[in-house]
């Protein structure tokens, strides 16, 4: 049992988690979340380049170097909401790098918006050759 590790990889597409959706028969998806986790092993073992994956109910697993999980509950939406304060415009998303004490902060703007507070818009705008040529 190691209570804390630290964890460092490269990140390329190879290495990226796959969903059990990905890994598992249906009957395996359709377990009770428990059932589910005892058979976290199997794709460990069988897929030798797999380096993670995640449960989108709860966990997300590591494949060690032995090809055993290590498992741990895992949140993959992000819910930094920007402590209630949305500086975005335009319904754009805002997103923080940590929840208890952020450093900075990001959005997430919606399609024809852009800009660093998403107040950028690209609607009604569009350039033709005819108009570039006047």
């Amino acid at each position: 049992f190691t209570s804390a590790m630290n964890v460092s990889t490269t990140i390329i597409p190879e290495h990226r988690c796959l969903s059990i959706k990905d890994l598992f028969a249906d009957h395996i998806q359709t377990l009770p979340r428990w059932h589910r986790a005892k058979k976290y092993y199997i794709p460990c073992q069988k897929y030798s380049n797999l380096t993670c994956f995640y449960d989108s109910d709860y966990f997300m697993c590591l494949c060690d170097i032995d090809r055993y999980p290590n498992c741990f509950k895992f949140d993959y939406r992000p819910a930094y909401n920007c402590l209630g304060y949305n500086y975005c415009e335009n319904d754009g998303q805002c997103f923080q790098d940590n929840s208890t004490c952020p450093t900075s902060s990001s959005c997430f703007c919606k399609e024809c918006y852009h800009g660093s507070q998403c107040q950028f818009t690209t609607t009604g705008f569009g350039l033709s050759l005819d108009d570039i040529l006047g």
